[in-house]
């Protein structure tokens, strides 16, 4: 749940991406990065969420299948110029139990 909260608003907005390749599995997708292929993401609707764009750096909540295909995993991806170099990295260091939202969010 921290995870999914950390992404929701990742630089004030919504950060959910898929992968250039549609994964069927997360497995297929941490396979692909050990293999050392280089995964971009992208997010097809990026006007509906203010067009942003997806940050080259840090990280994404990733999603697949590719819809129309219902969504049968979720993964958190770190991001280091625009390629993907982890999947479900552990979470950062927190200064509080409530993380850092009360102090980066409601000021």
């Amino acid at each position: 749940a921290r995870i999914l909260l950390d992404s929701l608003f990742e630089g004030g907005f919504l950060v959910e991406a898929y992968t250039d390749i549609n994964f069927k599995t997360k497995k297929q997708l941490k396979d692909a990065l050990a293999a050392g292929r280089k995964i971009t993401v992208y997010q097809p609707n990026d006007d509906l969420f203010g067009g942003h764009g997806l940050p080259r750096d840090g990280r994404v909540t990733l999603e697949g299948p590719h819809s129309p295909e219902p969504h049968r995993w979720y993964a958190t991806a770190l991001l280091k110029d625009g390629y993907v170099v982890a999947i479900d990295p552990p979470e950062p260091k927190r200064q509080n139990d409530f993380g850092r939202w009360p102090t980066q969010y409601w000021r």
